[in-house]
């Protein structure tokens, strides 16, 4: 997001519907700087340029079709929420896009500038809130590590802890309670 204003890719080959598109956010209140991409492999070159905050991507272009569109974008433009186009008989394709990650979808046709721009900002707005969220549950504030950078030492911790025998059995040494002082206590592991 430069400034106030939301860089929109259009990915759409219909130049009808792109034009309404962006004829729509320039009539809604907001700032919305629109770009347009009528095939897939020029998304994903523009994608390459940086600069995009969202996409709004018809799921049927000439080079593409159907959720392999989505995730040949989502896969070069992870960092970019997306927003399928669909027709009204394509519902079904959009709201597998959802599930597989897009922010929303919006049906062709159905939509005035008001309903479209609020459906860019609140994309946005939810991609940044996940992405927030995914850094502070992968994060440590503390020592700056990443899930990744933690995980392991953990694990290596806890094992030795906690050693796992080839037949299922856990040592687990209670060395607070004077019955157990030193002895190994085996108990079944759970889930094996």
């Amino acid at each position: 997001m430069s400034g106030n204003h939301l860089t929109v890719l259009v990915v759409e080959d219909n130049l009808g519907d792109a034009r309404l598109i962006q004829r729509s956010l320039e009539d809604a209140s907001g700032s919305f700087v629109v770009e347009h991409a009528d095939r897939i492999a020029r998304a994903i070159d523009r994608l390459a340029n940086g600069g995009i905050d969202i996409v709004l991507l018809d799921l049927s272009l000439p080079d593409s079709s159907g959720l392999q569109t989505f995730a040949l974008i989502r896969s070069c433009a992870e960092d970019v929420p997306i927003v399928v186009l669909t027709g009204l008989d394509d519902e079904e394709a959009a709201t597998a896009a959802v599930q597989a990650g897009a922010q929303d979808y919006l049906v062709k046709g159905t939509f005035d500038s008001e309903v479209i721009a609020r459906s860019v900002r609140y994309a946005v707005e939810r991609h940044r809130m996940q992405e927030d969220l995914r850094r502070l549950a992968t994060v440590d504030d503390l020592t700056g590590s990443d899930e990744d950078g933690l995980r392991e030492p953990y694990r290596a911790g806890h094992e030795a802890q906690h050693p796992v025998h080839p037949v299922g059995e856990v040592d687990i040494r209670e060395p607070g309670r004077p019955e157990h002082r030193g002895r190994p206590r085996r108990l079944p592991a759970v889930g094996v």
